[in-house]
């Protein structure tokens, strides 16, 4: 493991998500990433394209959560209750 102090691998997701959106140096770095439905891979064996895959594929998902909830906002301003 690398001795980076901005670095860390640990496994799953930032506990911190707050504290990783608003200080991304600082974000940790998952421990393994999903190959295949159900099935991880220790980081540290994926190549550069699947780590590029996984971010593409993390950014388009968040990119889907934004506008769902922008249009449930819309449906709420439009319902009127």
């Amino acid at each position: 493991m690398p001795d980076d102090p901005f670095l860390s691998i640990e496994p799953g997701p930032s506990e911190d998500d707050e504290h990783a959106r608003l200080n991304p140096d600082t974000a940790v770095v998952p421990a393994f990433l999903e190959a295949a439905p159900g099935q991880f891979k220790p980081i540290e064996a994926c190549s550069r394209a699947e780590i590029e895959s996984t971010i593409l594929s993390l950014t388009m998902r968040s990119q889907s959560l934004i506008d769902e909830a922008r249009a449930l906002e819309r449906y709420l301003d439009l319902r009127g209750d």
